[in-house]
């Protein structure tokens, strides 16, 4: 049997000392900022530095100065961060101007429709106005399931205390575990009767994120609910 009863609304998200956020708008972030690294240069990296760009890998030159090695791979992780967006924002365009063609514009180009689904979602959740560009993808992936203010007000802790993804993931997991300890009569519990192979499957998705299973199937159900009645609305 798997339990689900943490669910709830009451978060509990973290407010930091000294936020200035009197009027309830979200900060505003933008894809690219004056502190990122230009995203223009960043797709010529490999001319900066005299590195071979191909599809499979980078061929470095040797004797390259230890600033310029150190220069690329921020450059990289840009760029790795950036294709997670970029993806994203291609496939909620395709599926809002073209119908099922789309799809096979997918299929043509070898990439995964899940992943892209999954990129989609992320993008869908965050306009590019509430995008932090001082933090990464992955981080936004941790937040999407929740409303829009807690999503704002996590984000602006990550970048405050500057949290990596794993930090921001165990401060998320640690607020749930207390908002269970103070159930709110909003909360409704939910359990469910499953096979043990399906259950198995789940917990082996729920660990490849490192939450529990019960924090896997929330999320999962969320996002599923939000495409369902997304869909809806355009039929």
């Amino acid at each position: 049997m798997t339990d689900i009863s943490g669910l709830t609304s009451e978060s509990g998200y973290p407010r930091s000392s000294g936020e200035a956020q009197d009027n309830g708008s979200p900060p505003k972030r933008h894809a690219a900022s004056a502190g990122s690294l230009p995203v223009r240069s960043m797709l010529n990296f490999g001319v900066c530095h005299g590195v071979d760009v191909q599809p499979n890998g980078l061929c470095l030159p040797d004797g390259l100065p230890f600033g310029s090695w150190r220069e690329l791979g921020g450059q990289v992780n840009l760029a790795a961060n950036c294709s997670a967006w970029w993806l994203g924002d291609w496939l909620v365009y395709g599926e809002q101007n073209y119908s099922d063609r789309y799809k096979q514009a997918i299929i043509d180009t070898s990439l995964d429709y899940q992943t892209l689904r999954n990129y989609a979602w992320v993008a869908k959740k965050f306009p590019m106005s509430r995008r932090r560009d001082t933090l990464s993808f992955g981080h936004h992936v941790e937040v999407c399931a929740l409303p829009a203010d807690e999503q704002d007000a996590w984000l602006t802790q990550a970048e405050q205390l500057n949290w990596s993804r794993n930090q921001l993931r165990r401060g998320l997991r640690t607020n749930r575990q207390a908002a269970r300890g103070r159930r709110s009569p909003s909360t409704r519990s939910l359990k469910i009767d499953v096979p043990t192979e399906r259950h198995d499957r789940w917990q082996s998705a729920a660990e490849q994120r490192k939450w529990s299973v019960a924090d896997w199937i929330i999320a999962t159900l969320d996002r599923a609910a939000s495409e369902e009645l997304g869909s809806q609305s355009t039929r």
